[in-house]
């Protein structure tokens, strides 16, 4: 079934035929071989296996985007219909993807987990406005409550959350100021 072709707002200037871990998701979900167009694998085996279904579910549904659509582009159609999807696939532990999904990269970003987003978008929650990850406090070890589980709130590491982190510690305990007189640091 032909489906509408997607417009080009935006020319990948590094082209989809590259198979780099930064796209490693987009190749993944869109064939880029067909007739040299980007075609959704998932929503072209939806469509195929029940079209009537598939149109009356997403009207003018748009499968097939031109070879020089910006992965950026197909992210957006990875995170509308295949979030749920795309998070099962990065919680594999076989997956090295980079996280690329913006609103994934922005959610782990303030603190949530996979497994957390994952747990949300299968309750049909939006990820977009999120609050920041509430901070689990870190229990006192001295009430006798040694509980692992009060890690799990957080987040894996990744270069700009400890980033973010390490700004945050610096400006609320006026570090900047004190380590510079530090002997250590001249």
């Amino acid at each position: 079934m032909d489906r509408p072709i997607a417009p080009d707002p935006l020319l990948n200037t590094t082209g989809l035929g590259g198979r780099t871990a930064s796209t490693f998701d987009v190749n993944y979900f869109f064939d880029h071989g067909t007739n040299s167009l980007s075609i959704c694998k998932f929503c072209h085996d939806l469509c195929n296996r029940n079209p009537a279904e598939f149109d009356n579910k997403y009207p003018s549904h748009i499968i097939q985007y031109s070879k020089n659509t910006a992965t950026s582009t197909l992210r957006l159609h990875i995170e509308k219909f295949h979030l749920l999807d795309y998070l099962d696939l990065a919680l594999q532990k076989d997956s090295d993807w980079p996280i690329q999904v913006k609103v994934v990269k922005d959610c782990i970003t303030n603190g949530y987990s996979l497994q957390e987003l994952k747990s949300l978008v299968d309750r049909g929650v939006g990820l977009k406005n999120l609050p920041p990850h509430p901070i689990i406090p870190t229990p006192n070890p001295s009430s006798g409550n040694t509980n692992d589980d009060h890690r799990s709130g957080t987040p894996p590491f990744s270069i700009t959350i400890f980033h973010k982190s390490l700004v945050n510690f610096i400006i609320a305990d006026d570090w900047l100021l004190q380590v510079v007189k530090c002997k250590e640091f001249r």
